[in-house]
């Protein structure tokens, strides 16, 4: 899953602060829900501090569309 584009700073007039108490504003302009934020905090997958400067090395099945360096 990929989500980070839905709490992007694409907001240059700040409407999420105007209009943040008002649901269909909130809709409107896709506003991140908690839900989201949720699923977009690292230390919910069991991730610490520390391992933002680990490198991790992920194998897969396929190489598909993904390219190796």
């Amino acid at each position: 899953m990929a989500y980070g584009h839905l709490i992007a700073n694409l907001d240059p007039l700040d409407l999420n602060k105007h209009y943040q108490n008002m649901p269909s504003f909130a809709k409107k302009f896709n506003f991140p829900t908690e839900r989201t934020l949720k699923l977009l905090d690292y230390h919910n997958y069991g991730f610490t501090d520390a391992d933002l400067e680990r490198e991790f090395r992920i194998e897969l099945p396929f190489k598909g569309a993904i390219s190796e360096k």
